[in-house]
């Protein structure tokens, strides 16, 4: 499956990626996928939120999911990129008034401004279809089925 190019990284250690998706106002989907600076895969998670349906909401999530995941593997000099351009513009501008998911983009840039070196930024899908992927995999999971998938090998 086509990964991220290298230039992403630039000068980064880490690169990660998150999305979000919704399926039929039933189930939303959030999943971010982490690798080093060569391009090996390091994480992909997943997770899956009944009731919750807004697309915005569920970018939001996986971007903090991820940060969270960063700050537990201790991770530092990385290069954060998707495709959720209102989150990530409201989060460079510290723009949390106003929205449904301030609370969120708060959280988010406390733990954007816990890491040493970081970059923000926004791709188009193409550039980060693993992250898709496994966002809309876990859409169509079973709950059964998705306890304990192991999405890195599944990649």
């Amino acid at each position: 499956m086509g990964g991220l190019s290298v230039h992403v990284a630039n000068g980064f250690q880490y690169v990660v990626t998150f999305d979000g998706a919704t399926r039929l106002g039933l189930l939303g989907t959030s999943a971010f996928v982490i690798k080093d600076s060569s391009g090996c895969l390091l994480s992909a998670q997943a997770r899956q939120w009944d009731g919750v349906n807004d697309a915005l909401v569920l970018e939001a999530l996986a971007l903090r999911d991820v940060l969270l995941e960063c700050q537990r593997r201790n991770l530092h000099s990385v290069s954060v990129v998707g495709d959720a351009k209102i989150i990530i513009d409201k989060c460079c501008a510290r723009d949390f008034h106003h929205s449904k998911v301030g609370i969120l983009l708060k959280e988010i840039c406390c733990l954007l401004d816990d890491l040493p070196d970081y970059s923000l930024r926004f791709i188009g899908r193409s550039n980060h279809r693993e992250a898709h992927s496994v966002t809309r995999h876990a859409l169509f999971m079973s709950p059964r089925m998705f306890k304990g998938f192991d999405f890195v090998s599944w990649l």
